[in-house]
């Protein structure tokens, strides 16, 4: 990794969470991905036409109720803030991999800034694999994600990488 990744990857570190030890990361982010979960169902309450069932294909329809969010201004600080749901959307995609058996949850430190700030991921059964399930920061401003199927199409591709 050359200078410049290295000062990004320290960023990166520096931004995430500070724990007193793994064990608390740990119970932080049960509670956290259990509350994901309840606002899952409330979204599926609100969009009985959207398939909120952590299929492959449902990746798409929790992508389009992000969009819905973000197109017709829903997101409000009492409810649900856009930060809240960029979160949702990065461990409903974990959980997506997990339910398909593709992947299990794990809690890592991080690698660049060894102080106990740990994140949430996911790892491929294969060990292959690792994707930070901490945030989908700014998704409706990815380049290239003009169809709003851009989880759905990550899914696809990285499928085969975690047989």
């Amino acid at each position: 990794m050359g200078r410049k990744g290295m000062k990004i990857a320290i960023q990166v570190g520096l931004k995430r969470r500070k724990f007193s030890d793994k064990e608390a990361a740990e119970k932080f982010f049960e509670n956290l991905k259990k509350e994901v979960f309840t606002l899952v169902k409330e979204l599926q309450l609100s969009y009985p036409n959207e398939k909120l069932d952590y299929s492959p294909e449902s990746l798409k329809a929790i992508e389009k109720i992000y969009f819905d969010y973000c197109d017709n201004n829903k997101f409000d600080e009492t409810h649900l803030t856009q930060d809240e749901f960029e979160i949702l959307l990065a461990i409903y995609e974990g959980q997506v991999y997990v339910k398909n058996g593709k992947a299990k949850w794990i809690i890592e430190e991080d690698a660049f800034v060894r102080d106990h700030r740990y994140f949430l991921a996911i790892k491929s059964m294969n060990n292959f694999l690792t994707i930070d399930c901490t945030k989908r920061a700014n998704h409706n401003r990815k380049s290239g994600n003009k169809r709003r199927q851009m989880l759905y199409r990550e899914y696809k591709k990285n499928e085969a990488f975690c047989n």
